[in-house]
């Protein structure tokens, strides 16, 4: 296995980096992130390389990468980082804790992340650059879209229909059979028992949807920083 670069210098890098170095699966060899962000050049002791010069410095014959940010823009940055390493030759690594528990028929894409405690059932399918954090459950046959964000002890029922880019907060509960349309917001504590459309923001109990959609809704708030 080659050695990893890991994309991302904030706290999401930092809690993932921690985790890769714990289960010891993959060496670390540097970290990247826009050039902006460098700063010293250090993080965690490895080097922090602009992504714009990375493969100036270590190529992607020499190691893999790991897109390891939040879901800013509706977790649009995540995949673009991703669609970019790609084009510059790196191959894209799961990373898959070995503190949860996933059924051995769960698939899953490229970039996929699965954290302490975690449990993904039967029959479920993972796509790119999905994140599902500590202690979530993911139910039996669900669909996880691209580059969803699925937040500690949140809980998606079996045969759920999650599209690309939904971010479902701590203990957020989405209900058997539901589907949520591309980048819905889900509340913590939210209950959702019904099929939602793209971009709808639930922030109250049982499936009412709030009258901004999530673009207007991160912008207003400033949600995402």
């Amino acid at each position: 296995m080659k050695p990893l670069i890991v994309f991302g210098a904030g706290k999401i890098g930092h809690v993932f980096s921690a985790c890769l170095d714990r289960d010891g699966e993959f060496d670390i060899l540097a970290h990247t992130c826009d050039a902006e962000f460098v700063g010293d050049g250090q993080f965690r002791g490895k080097p922090l390389i602009p992504f714009e010069q990375i493969t100036d410095h270590v190529g992607p014959d020499q190691a893999d990468m790991l897109v390891a940010v939040g879901y800013q823009d509706c977790n649009r940055f995540r995949l673009d980082r991703m669609r970019q390493a790609r084009e510059k030759g790196y191959r894209l690594v799961s990373y898959i804790s070995s503190r949860a528990m996933l059924h051995p028929d769960v698939t899953w894409g490229e970039n996929v992340v699965v954290l302490d405690g975690a449990s993904v059932q039967a029959g479920v399918a993972l796509g790119d650059g999905v994140m599902i954090w500590d202690g979530a459950l993911v139910g039996h046959h669900s669909t996880v879209g691209n580059g969803c964000w699925i937040t500690g002890s949140a809980a998606v029922g079996g045969s759920v229909t999650l599209r690309e880019g939904c971010f479902l907060g701590l203990q957020a509960t989405v209900g058997h059979g539901v589907t949520l349309g591309r980048r819905c917001m889900i509340g913590a504590g939210t209950l959702v028992t019904k099929d939602v459309d793209d971009e709808a923001v639930i922030i109250r109990r049982d499936s009412q949807t709030h009258r901004l959609q999530t673009s207007q809704f991160f912008r207003l708030t400033q949600s995402l920083v």
